[in-house]
């Protein structure tokens, strides 16, 4: 086996995992991240929570909605569950987008400790190999 393909297949595999990483580090949240549960104004920033907090909070709208909805439903009233002028829907999408953003950093961390060491092993040849590819591309431009 030839570790220098080896290796280029862990990068290609690794750019992969940035290019996804990427997408999720300009998220499109529907709510204004800002989150009470009561009409006092007790305002939560959920961008500073840790995702336990982030999962209490999805919970307890949970059970709101489905309360409401059973409401609705014995009583007949057709009326549609919302918290802060938001859906529970827009709510679950941007407190477990928030959370996979936080789990993100931890792998993003994770992919340049790995793209690191595996540079260290790359034979010079092949350093010389991806040096040039490098300056192709920018001449290419």
């Amino acid at each position: 086996m030839n570790i220098d393909k080896t290796i280029q297949e862990l990068f290609q595999i690794i750019e992969e995992r940035k290019a996804k990483i990427k997408k999720l580090e300009r998220p499109n949240y529907k709510t204004n991240m800002s989150f009470s549960m009561d009409e006092e104004n007790n305002r939560i920033n959920l961008h500073i929570q840790p995702p336990e907090t982030l999962l209490k909070i999805l919970s307890w709208l949970k059970i709101q909605k489905m309360a409401f909805d059973e409401i609705c439903v014995k009583n007949k009233f057709e009326y549609k569950f919302l918290h802060q002028s938001k859906t529970y829907e827009q709510w679950e999408n941007d407190i477990l987008m928030k959370i996979n953003i936080i789990n993100i950093k931890t792998e993003k961390a994770e992919l340049m400790k790995d793209e690191e060491e595996l540079k260290e092993l790359l034979s010079p040849e092949e350093i010389r190999k991806l040096r040039v590819e490098a300056i192709a591309k920018r001449v290419k431009k």
